[in-house]
């Protein structure tokens, strides 16, 4: 215990025998007033004294009017004796509790010195903080994701929680040991609370869906060798085999990253996990592979050392040989194409692009016509580190700085042991902090004072970043641009589709979402969610590989419908060409026709003239081809398919010959004279 004595007689001390505040005017608005001193009815005394149990060290004041002198005892000891005003500081060791018995008496001056009133406290600082507590968490089976968290406090403690279920937050102060919290994923933040205060160090806890899955192999025949690509929730190790033995035996291989089974034949793949509470998950597949041969496909060595490595780069570029097809599929998926084989021809290079947010498998098909490689890559664009929940702070030191919790969505600020008032922007009332403070999903402009008991510090301030939820907390959305500022509202393009954020509007934290397959949002299971977090002024593009197509939901506020487009990378087939076969001699002018089911079907004609006149112009198939005064001319001509998006097919083409001059004694095989 410290006693601390003031100077008797000042104008300051005079004023504190009136009334007890500070305050102070800056660009910060007024910094909030300490409780006023004040006195019981018909009491010469002023004072801040009260009993009752703190948490943290007190300084108690005492001022009497100027004819009349203090004495103060504490525990029975006298420790002041004289002219007002006084004050004494009450404190405990960190982790003891301390009682204290205040004694202020208010006397006549010497050499009367007698009593004329008398006020005591019973005071207990208590700096025992309690221990953190337990949390365990038990999911529920039925309709609906529920969880049953169940909390553990130390003796004459409780336990309050900041809970982001499924990216919903909010504060629970649980009445029992257990409560009832719908979701799918729970994260939080909790502490242990006692009577006087006290708080333990918060500690974030995290309940998702406990599963292991393959995401490569498929089952199938493949002419190379395949890589081994688990996707998880809520484990703590993996493991795997592929000589059909249980993975958490002693044949087990711990997963760490994808790796190459370096195996032909039939394999039997199996995979399992633990959860941190012990509990196991298996899955397995069996596929074949049919090379022989290490290296697998010749000529292909390149798409495996890819696939085993460089998750981190932004593009991936596969070259694909000249009379080689290719596709792109669906994670799980053997094979899109409905004919069983790559959908698009060689001879290009295919890019694979991340997604921004998103972690995902894409299988890539080649074949060169002898038998059919299924490669798989993880395309990882999701973000590797949680963004700071506060701007710098202005005006504080690291002393005066809380510390930053945060748990998904869930975000706590704590001072530890200090004394804290605070206040949001536009607030007129500044509040007593009594425990971490809740910081709500939309951040702003949060202001507070260190109330040191004889003086304070401050303020400060910062700006507390909105969290990464899944709607908007600005009403207004972003632009969707495609390079041309054009309005994406419901439209498909082909290629990157750019999110800008305005210059002027506040930031924006919206979501991304889609079911990845040619299927689009329409495509069963559960749906790819990015989450973006975008400043005025800036932009994001979203893009997919080579030979995908995917639509997408941009989240907003619940009062506003979201934004849906398409990005389109996948071409249409080509269409099918009715036409005399390549290299045929025709004695008159065919009609030639295109058709295709899927999209929009373009042409163009070609001619030479024996007088070695060329010309080229479009064509519409189904109508005539043109003719010329010349009893012969060669013929071509070139069609192809365009979506809605703009993505072109591969052109079929075929050239021919006329001459109405020539004699023909015979029919061809295929249906057209030959002439002799």
């Amino acid at each position: 215990m410290k006693l601390h004595e003031l100077a008797a007689a000042s104008i300051l001390y005079a004023l504190l025998a009136v009334s007890f505040a500070y305050s102070v005017d800056g660009s910060t608005g007024s910094v909030p007033s300490q409780p006023v001193l004040s006195a019981v009815p018909d009491s010469a005394f002023q004072t801040n004294a009260r009993s009752g149990v703190f948490p943290q060290d007190k300084r108690f004041w005492f001022s009497v009017d100027s004819t009349s002198r203090i004495r103060i005892s504490v525990n029975g000891n006298e420790t002041y004796k004289g002219i007002g005003p006084a004050s004494v500081s009450l404190s405990a060791k960190s982790g003891e509790s301390k009682t204290y018995e205040l004694l202020a008496e208010r006397r006549s001056p010497p050499p009367e010195n007698a009593l004329l009133e008398s006020r005591s406290f019973s005071i207990v600082i208590d700096a025992e903080v309690p221990a953190v507590p337990m949390i365990r968490g038990e999911q529920i089976e039925g309709a609906s994701p529920m969880w049953l968290i169940s909390f553990s406090a130390p003796q004459d403690a409780w336990v309050e929680a900041v809970i982001d279920s499924d990216s919903s937050v909010q504060l629970r102060k649980p009445t029992g040991d257990e409560v009832r919290v719908p979701g799918k994923r729970i994260k939080g933040i909790a502490w242990a609370a006692d009577a006087a205060g006290n708080r333990s160090i918060p500690v974030s806890f995290a309940f998702e869906p406990f599963s292991v899955r393959l995401a490569n192999p498929v089952p199938g025949t493949w002419a190379n060798r395949q890589s081994l690509i688990v996707l998880s929730e809520g484990t703590s190790s993996i493991y795997w085999t592929d000589d059909g033995s249980d993975p958490l035996g002693p044949a087990g291989k711990e997963y760490r990253a994808p790796v190459l089974v370096d195996r032909s034949g039939q394999i039997t793949l199996r995979v399992a996990a633990r959860s941190p509470d012990g509990r196991t998950a298996r899955d397995e597949t069996s596929y074949t592979v049919s090379s022989p041969t290490a290296s697998g496909v010749a000529g292909l060595s390149s798409l495996r050392i890819a696939e085993l490595s460089g998750h981190e780069a932004k593009t991936r570029t596969i070259a694909v040989p000249e009379g080689w097809t290719w596709d792109i599929g669906k994670e799980g998926e053997n094979l899109v194409s409905a004919a069983g084989k790559p959908a698009f021809k060689g001879g290009r290079e295919v890019t694979l692009r991340k997604v921004a947010g998103l972690s995902r498998v894409v299988p890539f098909f080649i074949s060169d016509g002898n038998g059919l490689s299924r490669f798989a890559y993880l395309l990882d664009g999701s973000a590797k580190k949680q963004p700071n929940v506060m701007e710098p702070v202005i005006g504080a030191d690291t002393l005066n700085a809380p510390k930053e919790y945060t748990a998904g969505v869930a975000r706590v600020l704590q001072w530890g042991g200090m004394q804290i008032r605070y206040r949001w922007k536009d607030a007129t009332e500044w509040m007593d902090l009594s425990g971490p403070l809740m910081l709500p999903p939309e951040g702003g402009k949060l202001e507070w004072v260190v109330d040191r008991g004889n003086s304070w510090e401050g303020p400060y301030e910062t700006v507390v970043k909105p969290a990464l939820p899944e709607s908007v907390f600005s009403s207004d959305l972003p632009v969707l641009t495609q390079g041309s500022g054009n309005s994406l509202e419901g439209v498909s393009v082909a290629g990157s589709v750019r999110i800008d954020v305005p210059p002027g509007l506040p930031g924006v934290r919206f979501t991304l979402s889609s079911h990845f397959g040619h299927g689009g949002l329409d495509d069963s299971g559960d749906a790819h969610t990015a989450y973006f977090e975008l400043a005025a002024g800036s932009s994001v593009s979203v893009d997919l590989c080579d030979g995908e197509q995917n639509s997408w939901r941009l989240g907003t506020t619940n009062e506003t419908e979201p934004v849906l487009f398409t990005v389109d990378r996948r071409s249409p087939s080509p269409p099918f060409l009715d036409a005399p076969s390549e290299g045929s001699w025709l004695r008159s002018v065919p009609v030639v026709d295109a058709v295709s089911d899927e999209a929009s079907v373009h042409a163009s004609i070609s001619w030479k003239l024996p007088d070695g006149t060329v010309g080229q112009s479009p064509y519409v198939p189904g109508t005539p081809l043109p003719r010329f005064s010349s009893s012969s001319a060669v013929y071509g001509i070139e069609t192809w398919t365009e979506d809605e998006a703009g993505n072109r097919s591969a052109k079929v083409s075929r050239s021919f010959t006329v001459d109405e001059s020539t004699i023909y004694v015979s029919a061809g095989s295929d249906g057209s004279d030959s002439a002799v």
